[in-house]
């Protein structure tokens, strides 16, 4: 079963809402061994027209909070970082005082053991050879072995010379 639309909801209301100002407005209905004249009857459906256009109301607002919401955030975003990292910084030592901005310190690096340094140096040397990274003094030792250059001029208009435009 297929939802339908507010669009459509809203205009199916306000049909029924004409119909009854329209056609029924000295008549009275029962509904639900309730009896209601037109006018209630009209009053009735128009909650139900105004709380579908309140909800278009919102709707339409809460997008256009999210849009101003979203450039704030990132028009901020590099401003915010750098005031909590001054944060950090100026209070480094105070837990209590960052808990008080709602920051958590930040945890220090732990000394690595020698395993963990030979372990490192391994990966930084395999991953240097495989992407031939060289440092200043190999690249320095790297020479060419060109002895010579012969330069052959091409003269316009010659047969063959393929001087022309392309496709001419």
């Amino acid at each position: 079963m297929v939802t339908p639309s507010r669009e459509s909801v809203l205009a199916e209301i306000r049909a029924l809402k004409a119909g009854i100002q329209k056609n029924m407005m000295a008549d009275t209905v029962t509904l639900s061994s309730q009896a209601y004249s037109g006018a209630q009857l009209a009053a009735r459906v128009e909650l139900s027209v105004q709380a579908e256009l309140d909800v278009q109301t919102a709707r339409g607002a809460l997008a256009d909070a999210l849009t101003r919401e979203r450039q704030v955030r990132a028009n901020e975003a590099e401003f915010l970082r750098q005031l909590r990292r001054t944060i950090e910084s100026r209070y480094k030592g105070s837990y209590t005082t960052l808990e008080e901005f709602g920051l958590e310190p930040r945890k220090e690096r732990g000394a690595l053991t020698g395993e963990q340094k030979i372990l490192m140096a391994a990966k930084n040397r395999a991953t240097r050879k495989k992407r031939g990274t060289l440092g200043k003094r190999q690249k320095a030792a790297i020479k060419g072995n060109v002895k010579g250059v012969t330069i052959t001029p091409i003269v316009a208009g010659a047969a063959g010379s393929g001087g022309g435009k392309p496709g001419a």
